[in-house]
């Protein structure tokens, strides 16, 4: 029996701190009924009030009707309700659950006001069919630790309190309390792959182990606490082999640890970054590439979102770089923003320092990008310099320096970026000067 299932719920609502309101995910299905009707149930003891949000797909032309039944449902029950429209039609590359689950989450997450919790309907047979799903998959301890009762989400934080519940449980909960619900027909549909899991697999595993739903749950829980641990280590693994920003990593410090240790530093680098994870396949191509490579090369290893390059003894991490503005020359009026594909030049009128502005002809200047051979004698430097010579002692990254502007006054190069001024053309005392601002688009900039 389940209807004691309300101060278990609030035990575990309490859990998070500084809760201030819950809203629950509200599709009209059994599951997210029971779950709504539970703290309707338990509201007077609730840390803040509680409302539904309701997320219409447009997948399908019931979408309308079930909308009307869930703000029923919340009229009746005295709950708060809005509801949300989204396109899901699946794009390419996405199946259309995963496709729709996106937008879902997406917009979930922009709703949460600080300290308000997210709540979901998923239960113990949910929880199964994920862990099958990625045992399928090849999934390590992150992905077989399947759903978590809570975790930080947006502004606030996302709870799963029903995921100790079977689905026979929810079903005896909705009948006991004679609730009303709304079936979804592609649920019985058998293709998609967690329906062949729930309808096909599961079934047929509980014939022979009944209580596999508990045990599955059971391993989950393990495979959480192994990911907690290596979590903890991928932290002080990331301390030790910190590079001079967030995104880069010392291959000093890396190699002094071994290779399990090493993949598993990555993978937490590159998730500290938001970056997509990578494959296993990956992984082991950096160790090919990005350890084992001449050190005068400058390999790079790339998947969907996500990129890492070697340079100067570390691990550069970012997103794919845009690709550079493929204009030659792009005149520039100083007083304007200069928007290049690839970043943003900025000029702001000093004193003293920056581009002398009586050295110009007008406010306009003429941006370049390099060809090879451009020299330069910087502030404070007798000599001139090759540009080649100052990005290299200046650690430039190689795949960076081909998208640096450069300033020019005729053939005359003046600036490159924001890096290095032309020590003729540079204001002095309080003379009139443009200070130079150069922002590029690139994660792997290292800013």
């Amino acid at each position: 029996m389940r209807d004691s299932g309300g101060k278990a719920l609030l035990e575990l609502i309490r859990s998070w701190p500084h809760a201030t309101a819950c809203r629950v995910a509200f599709s009209g299905g059994i599951d997210s009924t029971v779950l709504l009707h539970l703290l309707v149930r338990v509201q007077s003891e609730l840390p803040g009030p509680i409302s539904a949000i309701h997320v219409n797909h447009g997948l399908h032309d019931r979408s309308h009707s079930w909308d009307r039944h869930c703000q029923t449902v919340c009229q009746a029950w005295g709950v708060e309700y809005a509801s949300y429209r989204v396109d899901a039609r699946p794009v390419r590359g996405h199946s259309p659950e995963e496709w729709a689950r996106t937008l879902r989450y997406g917009l979930l997450e922009r709703l949460l006001a600080p300290g308000e919790l997210l709540l979901t309907a998923h239960h113990q047979d949910d929880q199964v069919e994920t862990l099958v799903l990625q045992l399928c998959r090849g999934a390590g301890p992150a992905g077989l630790a399947g759903m978590q009762a809570w975790r930080p989400f947006g502004a606030g934080g996302h709870g799963r309190p029903l995921l100790a519940w079977r689905r026979g449980e929810i079903e005896a909960y909705a009948a006991r309390h004679q609730l009303q619900w709304l079936e979804d027909p592609s649920n019985a549909d058998g293709r998609p792959d967690r329906n062949f899991v729930r309808l096909e697999l599961l079934p047929l595993l509980r014939t022979r182990w009944p209580g596999a739903g508990a045990t599955f749950s059971r391993a989950a829980e393990l495979q959480a606490e192994a990911n907690a641990v290596l979590g903890e280590i991928a932290a002080q693994d990331l301390a030790a082999c910190r590079g001079d920003a967030p995104n880069r990593l010392r291959l000093a410090g890396l190699a002094a640890i071994s290779w399990p240790r090493q993949a598993n530093v990555l993978r937490h680098w590159l998730a500290s970054l938001s970056l997509p994870a990578p494959a296993r396949s990956h992984v082991g191509e950096m160790r090919q590439q990005l350890f084992a490579s001449r050190p005068d090369a400058s390999p790079r290893v790339a998947w969907p979102g996500a990129e890492v390059r070697r340079f100067a003894n570390e691990l550069w991490a970012g997103s794919p770089l845009p690709p550079r503005d493929t204009r030659d020359r792009v005149s520039w009026c100083l007083r304007e923003p200069c928007n290049l594909a690839h970043g943003r030049l900025s000029a702001r009128p000093v004193a003293g320092r920056g581009l002398r502005q009586s050295a110009l002809t007008g406010d306009n200047i003429e941006v370049r990008f390099r060809r090879g051979g451009e020299a330069i004698l910087p502030v404070a430097d007798r000599h001139h310099r090759r540009l080649k010579k100052l990005l290299h002692q200046a650690r430039i990254p190689p795949w960076l320096r081909g998208r640096l502007p450069l300033l020019f006054l005729g053939d005359r190069l003046v600036a490159a970026a924001d890096l290095w001024l032309e020590a003729t053309m540079a204001a002095s005392d309080s003379e009139p000067g443009w200070e130079i601002t150069w922002h590029d688009n690139a994660v792997c900039a290292g800013d």
